[in-house]
């Protein structure tokens, strides 16, 4: 007669281990959500476009020198800043999806790009107003987490200050 349980606990043990993984992996992402008094069209172009990504992707009293961006799958970004406080950062990836207006999903600074996602998804609420989601995967630590989350949050304030303003040429 079986009760259902494992009597050799090998197999327990590894199904546990990588439900447990599976967990870690889930709780290690943030989730950002903003809205823009701009359209789809305007803050989309505040990702893609260099001239309009270096006016925030610092934050508030940081500055990029350098913006490499080629948004299409396949394409990649190279972003070079200084932020603030001091600290430099060189961010790169590649673009695995890359729709006009809706979606940007692309690798994070890895070489694996299984590793390390970035999602940012734009809803239009209008004609004048964009919900923005940023969903981040894949970080091997909370303490990296919470320091990109702080990164994100001020990059993400300073593009509202952006679009809050005279609307930016495309």
């Amino acid at each position: 007669m079986h009760d259902g349980s494992h009597s050799s606990g090998q197999r327990l043990p590894a199904t546990l281990a990588k439900s447990a993984l599976l967990l870690m992996a889930a709780a290690l992402r943030l989730t950002l959500l903003r809205r823009y008094p701009a359209s789809a069209d305007i803050v989309y172009s505040a990702w893609i476009m260099p001239h309009l990504l270096t006016r925030w992707w610092a934050g508030e009293g940081g500055r990029v020198p350098m913006a490499q961006i080629n948004p299409r799958i396949g394409g990649n970004f190279l972003i070079d800043s200084l932020r603030a406080n001091g600290d430099a950062a060189e961010e790169w990836g590649v673009f695995s999806s890359a729709t006009t207006n809706e979606l940007l999903e692309f690798s994070w600074c890895c070489d694996d790009p299984a590793q390390r996602r970035v999602i940012v998804q734009l809803l239009p609420l209008g004609d004048s107003e964009t919900e923005l989601s940023l969903v981040h995967f894949g970080f091997p630590d909370d303490v990296a987490c919470a320091t990109q989350k702080l990164r994100w949050e001020a990059a993400l304030d300073a593009l509202g200050k952006l679009l809050a303003g005279p609307l930016p040429q495309i």
